[in-house]
């Protein structure tokens, strides 16, 4: 069954204290800090009048979820809809809940942990009650939580270290997003990623998340800065263009600025690993000027310098294969 995901502001810990006590109120506080995902949810069991009918259910999880905390509720009576007056519940073959373990209001949670395992696990339901009753269930799971990044902002070479809660030590259950694009994951565990920085990330703030088996994280916000590599000149005068190579570009001019020393430049065209700027008017010569290029409003760390002088000089090594 695909599963759908619902957000609530509730730990498992504070579900379980709860008991029988209903999580559907939940439902009027979601935001952004919570910490509970729905790993799967069933389609409504419907009853037939005067017929006890038996709904089996796959509970599927991934090597590794089981080892998570794992809380399973049921609603009786979902959707406005009447109740079942009778149900029995069994979990692998062996009884797991009965009509008697629901409150008064329809509602029953259970940890699931050291019940199921990875892999299927069969669930049966039967229910007896009035035509047009139903009951659900959902199997809620702790999502994964980015606490930090380092470094931040970052670099196109940087590897990134992640940590946080809920990650897994088996990296083929994990995703890392950076801005929408699939990073690679260098090295796993519970707590710590390492990850390599996409390409065609352009500098600013962007969003990590991190997936485990289908569990997301909220988007933790991190800011890249753009790289500065080479220049194909190493002296020039004012009023002529240069050429830089990098990486984080704006491939819209206007996004970029490029200061020689403490003189900011014209930029006059933009790619996603070069730019093209004018040499500022200043009294030359003046040798030895750094040059920093500042993208989305992050500026370059690099070290890259120019001498503004009367004469031209080619730079005589060999641009770098930029790889976005």
């Amino acid at each position: 069954m695909a599963a759908k995901y619902l957000f609530f502001p509730l730990s498992l810990a504070l579900l379980l204290s709860l008991g029988r006590v209903g999580v559907a109120e939940a439902k009027l506080k979601v935001d952004e800090n919570n910490q509970l995902v729905v790993v799967h949810e069933s389609r409504p069991h419907v009853a037939r009048a005067g017929v006890w009918q038996t709904y089996r259910d796959h509970i599927h999880l991934k090597a590794g979820q089981e080892k998570k905390p794992l809380v399973l509720t049921f609603t009786n009576g979902s959707e406005g809809r009447p109740k079942m007056t009778d149900l029995r519940i069994s979990i692998a073959g062996k009884p797991f809940a009965t009509i008697k373990d629901f409150d008064e209001n329809g509602k029953f949670s259970r940890s699931l942990n050291g019940v199921v395992t990875a892999g299927d696990t069969v669930m049966a339901t039967e229910v007896f009650g009035p035509s047009g009753a139903r009951i659900v269930w959902k199997l809620y799971s702790e999502k994964p939580a980015i606490t930090s990044v380092q470094p931040n902002p970052f670099g196109r070479d940087d590897k990134l270290t992640v940590r946080g809660n809920n990650f897994s030590d088996n990296k083929h259950s994990l995703k890392a997003t950076l801005a929408g694009k699939t990073a690679d994951i260098l090295s796993a565990s519970s707590g710590e990623l390492q990850i390599k920085v996409p390409p065609h990330i352009p500098a600013g703030e962007q969003s990590l998340i991190v997936t485990v088996d289908s569990a997301k994280s909220n988007a933790f916000k991190v800011i890249g800065r753009p790289n500065i590599y080479w220049l194909d000149v190493t002296s020039t005068s004012p009023s002529q263009p240069v050429m830089i190579l990098g990486r984080g570009f704006s491939k819209v001019a206007s996004e970029n600025e490029v200061a020689v020393g403490p003189h900011k430049a014209r930029v006059v065209s933009a790619t996603e690993t070069n730019l093209t700027f004018i040499v500022p008017e200043m009294p030359f010569p003046q040798h030895h000027l750094p040059l920093t290029v500042t993208t989305n409003g992050v500026a370059s760390k690099d070290l890259l310098i120019l001498d503004v002088d009367i004469r031209v000089i080619p730079n005589i090594l060999d641009a770098p294969k930029v790889v976005k």
